[in-house]
């Protein structure tokens, strides 16, 4: 069973990283995580890209 999570992002820079660490340890498996940036310029969709880079299946 696949488990979707949605992250709403918006000037959330300093939380994201935490934010997406903690909720891949909480999901057994391997959920499919959508981060939606809204466009926000602090740097969140950087922590975004790096997370996806990790992922062999995204992309």
């Amino acid at each position: 069973m696949l488990l979707s999570v949605v992250v709403p992002v918006h000037r959330v820079q300093g939380y994201l990283r935490a934010a997406i660490e903690s909720v891949l340890d909480q999901i057994p498996g391997e959920p499919e995580l959508l981060v939606v940036d809204d466009g926000s310029r602090d740097g969140s969709a950087r922590i975004a890209a790096e997370f996806a880079r990790r992922d062999p299946g995204s992309g």
